[in-house]
């Protein structure tokens, strides 16, 4: 039987014995006993999976901050790139990197060499 189970279970045996006018306060107080017991396994229970989420939050929020980092150090480098290469961001070709060299500036090249 579950934590729940028990506490339920006292729970309403608790109203029995209240309607009943509970004389024996004995069995009263196996009853507050055994609620007591019921919430502080329902807490640790809540307080391990409070730590598993902080846990699963906390590779989550790395793994968000590591790519944005990533996207962000990309993001310059295709930008450096293309002042090096002279593509503009959207001009001919789409802004594809070395698509300002067609066949004839590369045999432009070619002969200068």
């Amino acid at each position: 039987m579950s934590a729940f189970e028990r506490m339920l279970n006292s729970i309403s045996y608790r109203i029995v014995l209240d309607a009943q006018g509970a004389g024996d306060t004995s069995e009263l107080k196996s009853c507050v006993d055994l609620l007591q017991s019921a919430v502080s396994a329902l807490l640790a229970h809540l307080d391990d999976r409070r730590a598993i989420l902080a846990e699963y939050f906390a590779r989550w929020k790395a793994h968000t901050d590591t790519g944005r980092e990533f996207r962000t150090h990309w993001h310059q480098f295709v930008s450096d790139a293309r002042q090096v290469t002279g593509v503009p961001v959207h001009g001919r070709g789409g802004g594809k990197l070395g698509s300002c060299l067609g066949p004839p500036q590369l045999r432009g090249l070619l002969k200068k060499q």
